[in-house]
């Protein structure tokens, strides 16, 4: 990705843009010219790497930039654009490095868990608390195991229980001093969700006396994390 940008020299927008369209094989029997082949533009970027076109974007294309800062500005967007790309070759080593020493079995998804799997939880939470750093590997799978112990086995029932959930408000509540990563975040909604219930799940017998005192914090004002 960014191959058109690295040839010219410089840093900046990096992603890979794809244009698709249905075959028309795939039409059988309907008539061509009563039926639309659509077509569509898929753009591939790392997580990064979005967050820079997003944020570039907002700036420079929907704000208004004075023109004394521009000059500035446009350093700075370049410079973060460098720091990200090293990020992202960063990232690939620790991913290779990884997968060098790891079992091969490790690596492989065990079909029969019915667990919400790990990298598809932790880019589910990516988009839902975007502003949440990521967390440990181990601890999306472990918060997984909490999900299916409340019957939430799958994506969509995970985003349809949260939908109902002001996790702004839930932060607040809880006095981080510092921003809580993504699955402490998802930790927080459930525990606000389903309160002592949430407390008796055999995953949180180990942390039980914690967990009272987080809800406490949520249930303070308005009665907040009464559980289901």
């Amino acid at each position: 990705m960014g191959q058109l940008t690295a040839s010219e020299g410089r840093f900046g927008y990096v992603s890979r843009h794809l244009q698709i369209a249905l075959d028309p094989i795939w039409l059988g029997d309907l008539p061509a010219d009563t039926f639309r082949v659509p077509s569509a533009q898929v753009q591939i970027r790392t997580v990064l790497q979005h967050a820079w076109a997003e944020f570039e974007h907002d700036i420079r294309y929907k704000g208004s930039v004075p023109e004394e800062l521009a000059p500035d500005l446009n350093r700075r967007f370049t410079l973060a654009a460098g720091l990200l790309e090293l990020a992202d070759r960063e990232f690939e080593v620790i991913r290779e490095r990884l997968r060098e020493r790891m079992p091969p079995r490790a690596l492989e998804a065990d079909p029969n868990d019915p667990r919400i799997r790990t990298e598809e939880l932790a880019a589910f939470l990516a988009g839902q608390f975007p502003d949440s750093g990521w967390s440990r590997t181990d601890h999306y799978t472990w918060i997984s195991g909490l999900l299916l112990e409340l019957g939430v086995d799958s994506l969509h029932k995970l985003a349809g229980l949260l939908s109902s959930v002001d996790s702004a408000a839930i932060t607040a509540r809880m006095g981080y001093q510092h921003p809580p990563g993504a699955v402490r975040r998802l930790d927080d909604a459930l525990l606000a969700l389903y309160g002592a219930t949430y407390l008796g799940l055999a995953g949180n017998a180990h942390r039980v006396e914690l967990l009272k005192a987080r809800l406490d914090k949520l249930q303070q004002g308005d009665g907040s994390g009464q559980g289901h």
